[in-house]
């Protein structure tokens, strides 16, 4: 069985801020790309967003270009999971979401 593969895309961290110039922000925005092995993505994956403290998840699921999003996080640890159908289940820890 093929191992999932992923990369979190834009900051090493999977961390962006949003907000106007005139407020700070308080959220922040962890995304990525879901591929296989060989670098192929991989639609329709099951991705979670756990945070750590509280055991909190939030579900997502890959689009045709096997990226995924969770807007709106708040600063914290976290933990990824993905499974997708003949995949064997992939875990990120310590995915660590910053604003400012």
């Amino acid at each position: 069985m093929t191992h999932l593969r992923w990369m979190l895309v834009l900051c090493a961290a999977a961390c962006l801020f949003r907000g106007s110039a005139s407020a700070q922000a308080v959220t922040g925005t962890v995304l990525g790309t879901v591929t296989d092995a060989s670098g192929a993505v991989v639609a329709g994956a099951k991705v979670t967003l756990t945070e750590v403290i509280t055991d909190v998840a939030r579900n997502a699921e890959s689009n045709s270009s096997g990226n995924y999003t969770f807007p709106d996080i708040p600063e914290g640890a976290y933990r990824v999971a993905v499974e997708a159908p003949g995949f064997k289940k992939e875990i990120r820890e310590n995915v660590s979401v910053a604003v400012n």
